[in-house]
């Protein structure tokens, strides 16, 4: 501290408030000793290795004893297809999906690949698009926006994928 007031650099306690942010016109290779110092060095590398060790357990404890949320993202090929201009869930599917409170949301797909009851195009009074929002698989078929709908007496198809964009959205409306 000393060496800094002699520069005529401002030096104040670690408590005080300061009113502007101090400039450091020195660097003082002494401070950074304490950096490379082989105790420092010892404690980084049982950080990372216990690091590792915990990643591990984790990875273990999802895969041997499958404790995890929903498909892994090898799964995903099992639930997702495509089509000639956009993808869609598997046409004619079950599958059961375990959301982040774990819950188990029976999901069902039509003959277009789109979660709704089989046949249900041709009386639907309204098209829904949309990404994961509209689709909905973490939540009950009754609880999403098309189930609130159908429950208030409108006709609704549900045409929401996960991680749709609009121009797939737009695809889906012109193969219709």
């Amino acid at each position: 501290m000393e060496a800094f007031r002699k520069r005529g650099i401002k030096v104040a306690p670690a408590t005080a408030v300061m009113p502007m942010p101090i400039r450091v016109t020195h660097f003082d290779m002494k401070q950074v000793v304490v950096l490379r110092s082989k105790k420092n060095r010892k404690g980084i590398f049982i950080f990372i290795l216990l690091s590792f060790f915990i990643i591990v357990i984790i990875f273990f404890t999802e895969t041997i004893l499958g404790v995890n949320n929903g498909p892994s993202p090898g799964d995903l090929l099992t639930y997702f297809v495509n089509t000639p201009t956009y993808y869609c869930y598997r046409p004619n599917f079950q599958y059961v999906w375990v959301n982040e409170d774990g819950n188990k949301i029976s999901i069902a797909t039509d003959e277009n690949g789109f979660r709704n009851p089989p046949d249900y195009l041709k009386a639907a009074e309204v098209i829904v698009l949309g990404d994961s929002y509209i689709a909905g698989v973490n939540t009950v078929q009754d609880s999403t926006l098309v189930g609130l709908l159908r429950i208030a007496g409108v006709k609704t198809y549900n045409a929401g994928v996960d991680m749709f964009s609009s121009g797939q959205a737009l695809q889906v409306l012109k193969s219709s």
